[in-house]
């Protein structure tokens, strides 16, 4: 909660400290109960915000790193879980956010970390039942561009 306040106020650095600083505590609490699935959404959901952090602050690579961990945490609970409304909306909100950072990461010119990018979401769902929402047509559009951009590059 600390870091949301301080995300709010505007106040990044000392946000994604917090987040981080969580982070480390969420990851040794999951590490010690692996069938805590508790503890398992906690990390994901740290991750997600951690990866909106960097990403506002430009570092996408790392915003890459965190999106990824929170969607494939996401990804295994609702897989052993479908019935799980709220970790189905967890879920959507880490593949729109990968989609958002995809799209970002065109907008750099970064190809090969928008095409990583959009391939993490076709494994998801290959075919693309979950990836290209509303709120994320922007992105698909421009990483249909990026593929077709890298290819002639």
């Amino acid at each position: 909660r600390v870091a949301d306040v301080l995300k709010a106020q505007g106040n990044i650095e000392e946000a994604l400290k917090a987040y981080r600083d969580g982070l480390v505590i969420a990851e040794r609490l999951a590490a010690s109960d692996r069938s805590s699935t508790q503890r398992q959404y906690n990390l994901a959901f740290l991750h997600g915000r951690a990866g909106d952090v960097l990403m506002a602050q430009g570092k996408l690579d790392d915003a890459l790193k965190s999106y990824g961990d929170s969607l494939a945490i996401f990804e295994r609970l609702t897989a052993a879980d479908p019935s799980n409304t709220e970790w189905q909306r967890n879920l959507q909100y880490s593949i729109d956010s990968m989609g958002g950072l995809a799209y970002e990461l065109v907008l750099a010119r970064d190809f090969t970390r928008a095409l990583e990018a959009s391939d993490l979401l076709i494994s998801i769902a290959p075919d693309g039942s979950r990836v290209f929402t509303v709120g994320t047509s922007r992105s698909s559009n421009m990483v249909t561009i990026a593929y077709d951009t890298a290819g002639t590059l």
